[in-house]
């Protein structure tokens, strides 16, 4: 409950809500004040990692972004709800880095997916990530 008089508009609300942060970004300093920043020249670490699929949901075709901190096989596979495999989009070895692969809403036969949700598994040595993807047609 906010109890302060004067009129009722949302400048009124701004200190209370964002404590006078206008930028919105949780951090109540100036950014200088920070000292972050990127270096173009720095070492990235790299880490196995498996992003969303983008577009999701998708209709045709979607993009499945990953990460590998070192060179070694992989295999990113598609599966139903039931566990059933879809489609394998990856199984090789593979340089560290960042990879990308289109998956075009077909299984392995080249038949069209029926609508629904979809696991999709990145593993690598001992590693496993899995994401959910949600295909509509």
């Amino acid at each position: 409950m906010l109890d302060f008089s004067g009129p009722s508009t949302p400048a009124a609300y701004e200190w209370a809500t964002y404590g006078g942060n206008d930028r919105r970004t949780s951090v109540y300093r100036e950014p200088e004040d920070l000292g972050v920043g990127v270096d173009p020249d720095a070492p990235t670490a790299m880490v196995f990692a498996l992003g969303q699929n983008a577009p999701n949901p998708f209709s045709g075709s979607t993009a499945i972004r990953f990460a590998l901190p070192e060179k070694a096989p992989v295999s990113l596979r598609v599966y139903d709800v039931s566990g059933r495999l879809v489609r394998t989009l990856v199984n090789a070895p593979l340089d560290a880095g960042r990879h990308a692969v289109t998956w075009d809403g077909r299984d392995d036969r080249g038949r069209t997916a029926a609508s629904g949700v979809y696991f999709y598994r990145l593993s690598s040595d001992a590693r496993e990530l899995t994401r959910k993807a949600l295909r509509l047609r």
